[in-house]
This record gives C-alpha cells, sequence and structure tokens, in this order.
C-alpha cells in the first residue's frame, strides 16, 4: 500500500538533521533538498528498497572500526524544564567484524558521571554484543538482543511488510560526495493493523542501490511488550513506556553503507503521575573505519565458544541482559583475584559468533584517547526526533498504536493525597482520557475532599500537551495556597508530611473556584509562561488540631487568616532562564522571573513582580555548596491572601511559617554538605525580610543558623535549626536543596 502524500512540516527538519549527519559520515560536501518524487518513482524505490534488504550486499567482507558507546539515564520532574542528569557511562572499543566468522569488540577505556557522589560507580559492560554491527533484519530491533522492546518489530522493507504498513513520500536528500552524487529518499512507513509489534517513522533509501541510510523510528502495536506471562498488559505498559530509535549508515568508500551513529531512547513514565519519568538512552558512534582489509580476528576464545551446538545436544541457557550499566554505592577494594583486576574474554554463539575482551579496571580507566569531553546535554537525553515521532504514534488509531487512552494520571501528589490544618486529610481522584487520533490533546479532570472541612474539590480541563510545550483551559474549585501563583505551583507534598508528624503546616489556604488559561512552553534554555483567569476567592476556616506528635493538645496549628472575597481577574508572565550545564548533577543554577497584575473587589488593583535564584556547585569534589534567594514586591492595594510571608522550610528554618509578612519580602539561604554519597552532613543559615514596599529591604532582617544531614542524595533531610531569638527547633522534609 503506498501513498505519495507529501506534508511538508517540521519534520523536514530532522530530514535535514539526518542529511548533514550522512554527509558528515560519507564526507559529502553539500546537502540539497528536493521536493518529492512521483507516486510511480515512489513505489519503485520501496521495491528496490525490499529487494536490497532480502539481498544484502556481499561485496563486503570485513571491517575493523572505533566504537564510542554511551548509556545515560535522566530525571524529569517537570516536562518543561530540562532533565536532569543520574548516572552517565561511556565505553571506548575497537570492533572487528568479519562476514560469517562473527564480531570481536576489545574494551579501550571507560569513564562515567554520576548524581550519586564521588564514591557512586557507573561502570558500562558487554555481557554480550548488543549493538547493530551491519543492518537490522526482518524483526527490527535496534539494540539487537537486549530485547528493547520486548517483541521486535516487523521491518517496513521486510518480505509482507505492507501487510503491516501503508508508505508514504517525503523528501529526498541529495549528498554531493567526492566521488558523485547520491540521492536518498524519505519512505514514511505507516502502521496499519495493531496484532504485531510494528514502527512508525522515517527510512531514507538509497534511491539507486536500495540500501537504507538512516531510520527514525518509534516502536508501537500492542503486542511490543507482551510476554507468556502478561499477553494482555502491553496496553498498559504501552502507556509506561516509550522506545524510539535512530539508526544511521555512513557511505565509506563511495560504497559502503555502515554504522555510524546509533540511538535509542527508552522513555520510562513514572505510573499514575503524569509529570515524572526517567529518560535512558543507549548511543553508538563509530569511526576510524579499515574496510575489507583481508586480515583474520586473532580470536582469544575457542572456536567451540563461539560455534552453535547442534540442536540435538544443545543444553537449554537462559541469556543474561546483553548491556549491563552497575551503581555501586560505597566503594571497597577488590580483593587481588577479583574478575575486575584481570583481562577476562567472554564468548557466545549468537550472531555468528563473538568475543567480548575486557581489560582490568585500572587500564580501562586510565584511558585518555577520547575524542571529546563526556557529553550529557539535554540533546543527548532525548532524540532529534522525538516530537515528531511522539506525534505520529498519537495520530495512530488507539488499536493500532496499542495504547490505552484512558488512565487514572495525577499531575502533582498532592492531587492524591494530602494533610493541612483545613483539610485535615484530603484525598482525590485524577484521570486523564487522550482524545483518540489528535495529536497531545486530552481531556482531564478531578475530584477531591476533605474530612475535615467537608467540602468537595474539582477540576476539569482541556490540554495541549506537545514535548516542551503545554497548553490548559480549565475550570475549578479548589483550596489554594495564599502569595502562590496563578497554577498554584507552590504546593508541596512535603508540607502534607510536616503537617501531620510534626504538627507545622507551612501555608495558608483560601478557596478558589473559577477558570484560566495558561500556556507554557521551553525554548532550550529558557522556559516561559502565561496566563490569564478569573476567581472567586472565599476565606476558609482550621478544621482540625490533629497531628501525631502533639495529639492530646488542645491547640496545635494556628488559625487560617481571613481572604477579602469576591472576584479577582488575575494575570501572569514568567520566565526561568537555566544556567551552566544542567543536565551535568553539579556546577548549575536557575533565574526566574515573573510578573503577576489583579484587579478585585472595590478598589483593589495591584501588580506584583518577583524574582528568584537557585544554583549548586562542587568544590574539588568534596564539598557540594547549594545558594537561593528570593524576592517580591508589590505595587497598589494587594488583598492579604497575596501578601508575601516568611517563615517556614521554603524561606526561613527555624521559625513558623508567616513569622514576617507584608507587601515585599526577600529571603536569601545558603548551605554546604561534605559530599560524601547517600549520607551527607550539612550546615546552613538563612536569612529573610518581609514588609512594607518602601521600607524595602529593610534594615533588621531576621536569621537562622544551624546543621544537619541529608539522606539519599537529598530525598531526605533533617535538621537542627538555631533562630536568632527563640528555641532550636527540629526540621524534617523532603527534598532539600543538597
Amino acid at each position: 500500500m503506498f501513498s505519495a502524500r507529501y506534508d511538508r512540516n517540521a519534520y523536514v527538519r530532522s530530514a535535514r538533521r539526518v542529511g548533514t549527519r550522512l554527509a558528515r559520515g560519507a564526507g559529502a560536501v553539500l546537502i540539497l533538498l528536493h521536493l518529492p518524487l512521483t507516486q510511480t518513482r515512489g513505489q519503485d524505490i520501496v521495491e528496490l528498497a525490499r529487494r536490497r534488504h532480502s539481498h544484502p550486499d556481499t561485496a563486503l567482507i570485513d571491517y575493523r572500526s572505533r566504537l564510542n558507546t554511551l548509556v545515560s539515564a535522566g530525571l524529569i520532574v517537570d516536562r518543561l524544564a530540562p532533565p536532569q542528569l543520574l548516572v552517565a557511562s561511556e565505553l571506548a572499543s575497537a570492533v572487528s567484524w568479519q562476514r560469517e566468522r562473527g564480531l570481536q569488540i576489545r574494551m579501550l577505556g571507560q569513564r562515567y558521571v554520576t548524581s550519586f557522589g564521588r564514591d557512586a560507580e557507573a561502570g558500562l559492560d558487554f555481557s554480550q554484543p548488543w549493538f547493530v554491527a551491519t543492518a537490522p533484519g526482518d524483526s527490527l530491533r535496534v539494540l539487537g538482543s537486549i530485547e528493547l522492546p520486548t517483541r521486535a518489530a516487523v521491518h517496513p522493507f521486510a518480505q509482507g511488510a505492507d501487510r503491516y504498513y501503508r508508505y508514504e513520500l517525503g523528501d529526498t536528500v541529495t549528498l554531493l560526495t567526492p566521488t558523485g552524487q547520491v540521492e536518498l529518499v524519505e519512505v514514511k512507513a505507516v502502521p496499519i493493523r495493531g496484532d504485531e509489534a510494528l514502527v512508525v517513522g522515517s527510512l531514507w533509501v538509497a534511491a539507486e542501490t536500495g540500501d537504507v541510510g538512516a531510520m527514525q523510528i518509534r516502536f508501537v502495536g500492542k503486542p511490543l511488550w507482551a510476554d507468556e506471562d502478561d499477553p494482555e498488559g502491553s496496553t498498559w505498559a504501552n502507556r509506561i513506556l516509550a522506545v524510539s530509535a535512530t539508526l544511521e549508515h555512513g557511505l565509506w568508500e563511495s560504497r559502503f553503507w555502515l554504522p555510524h551513529h546509533q540511538e535509542l531512547e527508552l522513555m520510562v513514565h513514572i505510573p499514575f503521575i503524569s509529570e515524572v519519568a526517567v529518560p535512558i538512552v543507549f548511543r553508538n558512534e563509530f569511526g576510524r573505519y579499515d574496510v575489507n582489509t583481508g586480515e583474520p580476528i586473532a580470536w582469544l576464545s575457542p572456536d567451540s565458544a563461539r560455534t552453535p551446538r547442534p540442536a540435538g545436544g544443545e543444553e537449554h541457557t537462559e541469556r543474561e541482559p546483553d548491556a549491563r550499566l552497575t551503581i555501586t554505592i560505597g566503594s571497597e577494594d577488590e580483593p587481588e583475584d577479583s574478575a575486575r583486576a584481570r583481562t577476562t574474554v567472554t564468548a557466545g554463539p549468537w550472531e555468528g559468533g563473538w568475543e567480548i575482551i575486557r581489560p582490568p579496571d585500572d587500564s580501562l580507566l586510565a584511558y585518555d584517547e577520547w575524542d571529546q569531553p563526556l557529553e550529557t546535554p539535554a540533546s543527548r537525553i532525548t532524540l532529534p526526533s522525538a516530537a515528531e515521532l511522539e506525534r505520529r504514534a498519537r495520530q495512530l488509531a488507539p488499536e493500532i498504536a496499542g495504547r490505552k487512552t484512558f488512565a487514572i494520571q495525577y499531575d502533582r501528589l498532592p492531587e492524591l493525597i494530602r494533610y493541612n490544618r483545613v483539610e485535615a486529610l484530603g484525598l482525590g481522584l485524577s484521570a486523564r482520557w487522550d482524545i483518540p487520533r489528535r495529536a497531545f490533546w486530552s481531556v482531564g479532570g478531578s475530584v477531591g475532599f476533605g474530612l475535615a472541612d467537608l467540602e468537595p474539590k474539582g477540576r476539569l480541563g482541556l490540554r495541549y500537551d506537545p514535548p516542551g510545550a503545554r497548553i490548559d483551559l480549565s475550570a475549578y474549585s479548589e483550596l489554594h495556597l495564599a502569595s502562590s501563583t496563578l497554577t498554584d505551583e507552590r504546593r508541596a507534598y512535603g508540607n502534607a508530611l510536616r503537617a501531620l508528624f510534626l504538627g507545622r503546616d507551612d501555608a495558608d489556604y483560601y478557596r478558589a473556584s473559577g477558570a484560566a488559561l495558561t500556556l507554557g512552553k521551553r525554548w532550550g534554555r529558557l522556559r516561559g509562561r502565561v496566563g490569564v483567569g478569573y476567581e472567586d476567592h472565599r476565606s476558609v476556616d482550621r478544621n482540625t488540631q490533629v497531628a501525631l506528635p502533639r495529639i492530646w493538645e488542645d491547640s496545635i496549628f494556628r488559625p487560617n487568616p481571613q481572604a477579602v472575597e469576591g472576584g479577582f481577574w488575575r494575570g501572569d508572565v514568567g520566565g526561568t532562564l537555566y544556567l551552566g550545564e544542567w543536565t551535568r548533577p553539579t556546577d548549575r543554577a536557575e533565574l526566574t522571573l515573573g510578573f503577576e497584575v489583579g484587579a478585585g473587589p472595590g478598589s483593589i488593583e495591584y501588580v506584583q513582580p518577583r524574582a528568584a535564584l537557585r544554583g549548586r556547585v562542587d568544590l574539588g569534589g568534596l564539598i557540594s555548596i547549594a545558594l537561593a534567594a528570593d524576592a517580591g514586591w508589590t505595587g497598589g492595594e494587594v488583598p492579604p491572601q497575596r501578601e508575601w510571608r516568611i517563615g517556614g522550610l521554603q524561606t526561613l528554618r527555624g521559625y513558623e511559617y508567616a513569622v514576617g509578612q507584608g507587601d515585599s519580602f526577600w529571603a536569601g539561604r545558603i548551605e554546604a554538605a561534605y559530599k560524601r554519597g547517600a549520607i551527607a552532613p550539612v550546615v546552613f543559615a538563612d536569612f529573610a525580610w518581609a514588609g512594607d514596599t518602601e521600607e524595602w529591604p529593610g534594615d533588621d532582617p531576621t536569621w537562622s543558623v544551624g546543621a544537619g544531614v541529608s539522606l539519599l542524595w537529598g530525598a531526605l533531610r533533617a535538621d537542627l535549626a538555631f533562630p536568632e531569638s527563640g528555641d532550636p527547633m527540629f526540621e524534617l522534609y523532603l527534598a532539600g536543596m543538597l
């Protein structure tokens, strides 16, 4: 099934990028983009590609190459912010391949960087080859035997693949090489059924020979993650796991299409929480080819280890994973006879025979012939074509993509469970429905209920959510935090734990009912947001005095302040600039600027600019220093629910929340930790002031100092804070600065 439909869209940019990389691999000097070919010529291109796929070029006898392999894992907690690096490990190897004889990998060097401290090891090893040594077969799995995804997809040019795909023409890329002109035609593969593991994406085919010069694909289909134990569970897996891949070849000696760049991204979406995801990237870069040398591979293992046993006497063995990324927390000296202190050789019979030679750790870490610094920019954590591939996948019918359109899904944890002095225990249910065949469009809703205030909360909204952007149109009636932005971004799940277990509620509340339109977008290192809405504000009361450490006392929580009630128009503009290599674990910062305007009942009209700076730097790999500075100002008449507060974890540890309040404020903090790993001692100092705008910056700030311990790399903090006046205060909270 073939179609000549031509859609010139953002994917042209991806074609241009692919052409640029191919030209670099082929030694080309110029790239031209042409209009698409005719339908008849397109059918000929597809047939030529099928024949070449079934009968590859046998003139390639052997090659030797250098290979750099990078595996990186990141963490996304905000879809409009750059992902943060967790670990990246790179391995340099020498590769020898020989037709019908097999593949040898000789490891040369290794390096890694992690966010888990200087004692965390992140060594990358091959337990068997997992990259594509020449070209993939009919069962398409970019990482070979690593089995991602569980079930290999049908190659678009395999025999009989037209039962599963229809084909469309895209751009034609022409490479002008020193020896002539090479024309690559983009063929878009679109699945037409959902009973098999398939791909959606583009393949660039050499018009003269039918060789595939590049492909960018997204794996789809209901059986993609199915196995014998759970044949129906794959529809949920397709919502949680997304696999995209780029496979590019370079034209060597003007004839041989050999591996040049291979990249696979596994995006793991945390179940039930839409904002949190873990991108894992596998990348292979080939170079320095010697083709058809005629030199045999110098095997170190016996032939019997690389030759499959006869079927009658073959013993069943379970494969180990093809690549392992192992992190060891707490370094210990290896024994003298450890395998990591010796050269090891691993061999196996799969893929025509293979052998891996691994020198000792000291030799790997001493390697210094890297072509470039260890890279971990955002472009290496998400594929350049990920947005377009995701769009194409979501345009497929749900039964073809194999993805459930309805799911229980929370944007933030406080929508699920919370605890505060207004609601006591609050519970919520949130769900989202993806509109079929409308890429990135969805309808979401949430309902909540507090056991103490006995008032329902709810939100209903329409969302457009492509990669790097978000548009939300929503109506709601919810409990909001005082002095928060229009989108109520200050709500944190850690405050619920403090309210329940320590009896300290670091927030003031009011009820907001209305509607809002918010738009967010990220351009590289810059993130912007704009919102407008109308809300009816209503005061709420303290409805509980229950906290576990002081359950029998009569008064624990302070009263909730009254709000000016009535209708308010609110407009908000903000932007964040990410400074430094944000995806690296250290030496980074973010600068946020914002501006809100509002008008309410009576004479209330106000403007509120605000600014925040947060950063972290490591000194000598031993000391980590974190800095934070916040400030806000007010012009005009502002209601109490929009005044700034200081005190509590966000601004001034060692004091109760709202120890200071006013039209303007500033707050600063600095803390330092000895970078030892999962457990690190911390010292800190906080300074803050709040008052009338005319008195800013004030002449008598409030301060506190303290010390504590950071656990699990900042996931949990326990501090003892000493305020300027008053008794020391124990602080226990989640997601500390360090």
